[in-house]
């Protein structure tokens, strides 16, 4: 791990800890990052205006993530996989128009895709 290359000077139990987080990220597919959550509702239509807010969000969006999520009695609509806040604060600010209700929330994203690039000689 890149910490053990490292010269710091710390408590053995934070490299023990930090071994724990990586372990868990690989074996889970996820790591600590954050969303943008656009819609957050409950009741008889809750499903149906969910549907359709994440439908509208790809309509112009389509490069960008979107989860329909359901947490009894809630569904919640929340895009993107941001490993910093700030890069969810830049979604966030071209959607303000659109989504004037909409926050950042701390999730589990899914790892970044790594790009794979081949040089020609």
């Amino acid at each position: 791990m890149i910490w053990e290359k490292l010269n710091i000077q710390s408590d053995p139990k934070i490299n023990d800890l930090l071994k724990q987080e990586a372990a868990l990220s690989k074996k889970s597919g996820t790591m600590g990052g954050f969303r943008l959550q656009i819609y957050f509702g409950s009741g008889e239509n809750a499903h149906a205006q969910a549907i359709k807010i994440k439908t509208e969000f790809l309509s112009s969006n389509s490069d960008v993530k979107t989860y329909l999520l359901f947490k009894s009695p809630d569904f919640i609509v929340r895009v993107g996989n941001f490993r910093t806040k700030s890069e969810a604060l830049k979604l966030k600010k071209t959607l303000i128009f659109q989504y004037p209700n909409a926050f950042i929330v701390a999730d589990e994203i899914a790892f970044p895709e790594l790009i794979n690039i081949t040089t020609i000689n």
